[in-house]
Order: structure tokens, then C-alpha cells, then sequence
């Protein structure tokens, strides 16, 4: 249901319908109104979020604008070979095999319908993906409670973002395959910042 004060308009979600509700895996579940009774609050309310994708088709919020630097290979046709050259450069626009191999299967029928699971790929060499994460405000219809005031002051990312999640192709190349956690190194706000797997109900799976 929706609740409608003045200007402000406040979504209320039901109890989540599930067995275990980890109330430290918000990002899925959201928050009980009722403190109180935690789990067992009966109207829940979501945070804001906001995604940027690379996975085709997309609407809006693609993750191309926000790229900075340190990619290269957008303009170039997905199913056409990209050399080592390359991924030693920058991180390179792609297919992964499997999805590259679907790709060829289906141009022939000519759906008319883009489905495709690009990502931006990388090697050790290939340096750093620079993105500027934009702010957007609760009052736009979109972002977050409460900064507009200070929208023009420097802030902490933590005092923005609650949480900054990073997808990855579902797509196993094996055990030398990069883990997010571990494989590679993030900065925020210019800060060091450590990254660790969601492990929830709906986040993850084999």
C-alpha cells in the first residue's frame, strides 16, 4: 500500500514471505517499521535503490555513462573477436564464451528482441575502471533522504551510500576465474575499501 502525505509518498511492503529473513541482507528484504518487533513487524519498507547495468536490453541507468576511464571495445561489435592487445590495456567490453556462442545461434532467427549479458572483462594488466557514481535526491524522485540541503558539500560515501553492490556474469570459466573478493582491489571516494559476497536468499547461486 501507499501512503500519501503532502508531497511525500511512503511505500509499505508486507511481512517478506520467507523461511529465514536476515535483517543484515536488507539490500532483499528491507526494513521492519516496527523495530521493535523485528522480523515480525507486519509492514516493511524498502530502501532506495538504484542499479546501472550493462545487460541488454536496457531502459535506463546504463553502466556505460558513469564509466570514467580504463575501458575500451564499446563501439565494437560484440560477436567480433577481441586480442590480448586489448585486455592489456583496459578493461574490454564482451561476451563471455557461452553467451557469445548463444549470440551466433540465434542472429539467424532474427527476434528482434536484444538479450544480451555484456560485461566489462579484465586481466591483471588491465588497470584500473574508474566510475563516478552519481548522487541523485529522494525530492527527484529518485536517490537519497535527507542531503539535498548538503548536496554541494563534500561528503563521505558512507554518509550517501549505505551499500555499493557489483554484479558478475554467472558465467564459470573455472578455478582461475576472478573472485570478486579477493582478485581485485576497490577505492571509494578515494578511500580503500574491502568487498565481500552477499550470501541471502535470492543474492546467489550455483
Amino acid at each position: 500500500k501507499t501512503d500519501t502525505k503532502e508531497s511525500e509518498k511512503e511505500l509499505v511492503l508486507p511481512k517478506p514471505q520467507s523461511d529465514y529473513v536476515d535483517l543484515n541482507s536488507h539490500v532483499m528484504f528491507g526494513w521492519p517499521k516496527d523495530k521493535k518487533a523485528g522480523v515480525n513487524s507486519t509492514e516493511w519498507e524498502m530502501d532506495n535503490i538504484f542499479c546501472r547495468t550493462t545487460f541488454e536490453p536496457i531502459s535506463s541507468g546504463n553502466l556505460e555513462d558513469i564509466v570514467v576511464s580504463g575501458s575500451s571495445s564499446e563501439d565494437i561489435d560484440l560477436l567480433l573477436p577481441r586480442g590480448p592487445l586489448l585486455y592489456n590495456k583496459n578493461w574490454v567490453m564482451n561476451l563471455g564464451s557461452e553467451a557469445k556462442q548463444n549470440a551466433f545461434s540465434f542472429q539467424k532467427y532474427n527476434f528482434d528482441y536484444h538479450y544480451q549479458k555484456k560485461a566489462y572483462y579484465g586481466v591483471n594488466p588491465s588497470g584500473n575502471l574508474t566510475m563516478f557514481v552519481p548522487f541523485i535526491d529522494k525530492e527527484e524522485k529518485s536517490g537519497f533522504w535527507g542531503f539535498k540541503k548538503d548536496i554541494n558539500k563534500k561528503k563521505k560515501p558512507s554518509q550517501a551510500f549505505s551499500s555499493l553492490i557489483l554484479c558478475e556474469v554467472n558465467e564459470h570459466i573455472g578455478e582461475k576465474q576472478c573472485n570478486m573478493a579477493e582478485s581485485m582491489g576497490y577505492l571509494v571516494g578515494g578511500k580503500k575499501s574491502e568487498a565481500q559476497y552477499i550470501e541471502s536468499n535470492g543474492v546467489s547461486y550455483q
